[in-house]
């Protein structure tokens, strides 16, 4: 004789249109009986949502009453967890790219359902319409974000935005000014509010610049400075007081002493 089933155990049943149905009770709530369905092809895949559900809830883990799409979601997490923690221009941010680029696209998909593949294929179309690399990393960011409280919610059993490959972001290379430029600079600059400012600017930067390409001054372990005098036959410029000690390396270089 098969057992029956205790209070808040579920049943499993067979509809009319084929499809198996199991039911687990939750309780009541406010004077109303709470109860979550599960659908499948088979009595044994009910069965093993059923368990699952079941199990989770002696836990004290949260079982989803209603089916909550991706865009419902965003809109709980933007504004009761984001809004509270976030500075807000960063809120205004997130909220802009959920509104504009996540819910038009996945807004209607279950929250459970949400798959990598859904939230791959959507950058990659925002790519193809011509968004910038940041702005494509930004959503996956948002989502990240709010897929990462719907896992400590125990909404999802992961987070799908983890596993998609975020565009690469390309970085500029900053050429710095010639002295061609730098002198034009200076001339638009002339008589301006700013004109001591860029000008101390420029200054600095040619220094630094300077001091970076002396290439022909080497620090020994000793601490003092090989300085190789140039080799060109028309120059004229010598060390006019070398030190007593000269290095005894052939290439004639006179080692100076730095002064401490």
């Amino acid at each position: 004789m098969a057992r029956k089933r205790g209070q808040n155990e579920g049943s499993i049943f067979q509809r009319k249109d084929g499809r198996w149905c199991g039911v687990l009770n939750l309780g009541w709530e406010n004077g109303r009986r709470k109860r979550k369905n599960f659908y499948g092809k088979t009595a044994s895949e009910v069965q093993e949502h059923l368990l699952k559900a079941r199990s989770d809830h002696s836990r004290g883990l949260p079982v989803a009453i209603e089916r909550q799409t991706v865009g419902q979601y965003l809109d709980h997490w933007l504004e009761h967890t984001l809004k509270a923690k976030a500075k807000p221009r960063s809120y205004e941010s997130f909220s802009t790219i959920a509104r504009l680029h996540i819910k038009p696209s996945l807004g209607k998909i279950q929250l459970h359902k949400l798959a990598p593949q859904h939230i791959q294929k959507l950058l990659d179309e925002k790519s193809k319409k011509g968004l910038s690399p940041q702005t494509v990393t930004n959503i996956r960011t948002v989502l990240r974000s709010a897929l990462s409280q719907a896992m400590k919610w125990n909404l999802v059993s992961r987070n799908s935005a983890a596993f998609v490959n975020a565009p690469r972001i390309p970085h500029k290379r900053i050429e710095p000014l010639n002295p061609t430029h730098a002198r034009k600079l200076l001339e638009t600059a002339k008589g301006g509010r700013y004109e001591a400012i860029y000008t101390v600017a420029t200054s600095t930067a040619s220094a630094a610049v300077a001091r970076r390409k002396v290439t022909s001054s080497q620090m020994d372990a000793g601490g003092t400075e090989t300085v190789r005098p140039s080799r060109s036959p028309s120059s004229t410029t010598c060390p006019t007081q070398p030190s007593r000690r000269r290095s005894g390396s052939s290439s004639g270089s006179w080692k100076v002493r730095l002064a401490r």
